[in-house]
């Protein structure tokens, strides 16, 4: 069924890197969010990222990648220095769960990358709570693609060339940015 426990073909994998044409899926609604500055949060020592690259390509904005562990942050700090947040978090939990919990406690817009069937999971709701009504779910064109991270012969790690479409289909969770239902498939 829905859970993919039991399906030998689906685990989850925090070693996908987020290419340019699917953070680009957000062209259409640049201009209607408008960020002056954003922080890509989930970066988390990944040398590999091009996330804040092509976040700044794509939005013409300052863009900050951290670093470090987004959980230790400080939610006001945050909320006095960016405008946005945008990130694809890891897919584990706990730690998708808690990098929400703290999205939410620093209150300013943000987009993330979730497998889609997490909507309809019992603890997104308990998550969201109330602030649920300021969620909206942002439809790509197709699925969003991956590249994966591997290691050569010698250890070194390095990006798959080619992309991977993972067995579910990625969604952007937004959340306050008070698009127009005509706005939601990009």
């Amino acid at each position: 069924m829905a859970n993919f426990v039991d399906n030998p073909h689906y685990t989850n994998h925090d070693d996908y890197y987020t290419k340019k044409e699917s953070w680009f899926q957000l062209q259409s609604i640049k201009e209607k969010i408008a960020p002056t500055k954003i922080l890509e949060a989930c970066c988390m020592g990944a040398n590999l990222s091009k996330s804040a690259e092509y976040l700044n390509e794509l939005f013409n904005c300052e863009v900050v990648e951290n670093k470090g562990d987004f959980l230790e942050l400080d939610s006001a700090e945050i909320r006095e220095t960016y405008s946005h947040i945008i990130t694809n978090p890891p897919f584990t939990n706990p730690m998708k769960t808690n990098i929400i919990k703290k999205l939410l406690d620093i209150d300013l817009p943000f987009i993330i990358i979730l497998n889609s069937t997490n909507v309809y999971c019992k603890w997104f709701r308990k998550v969201f709570g109330e602030k649920i009504k300021e969620v909206q779910i942002l439809n790509p064109e197709g699925k969003l693609c991956f590249h994966k991270a591997l290691k050569d012969d010698n250890g070194q790690m390095y990006l798959q060339e080619k992309t991977i479409a993972p067995p579910f289909y990625p969604v952007f969770v937004s959340y306050k940015l008070g698009l127009d239902s005509a706005d939601l498939f990009l």
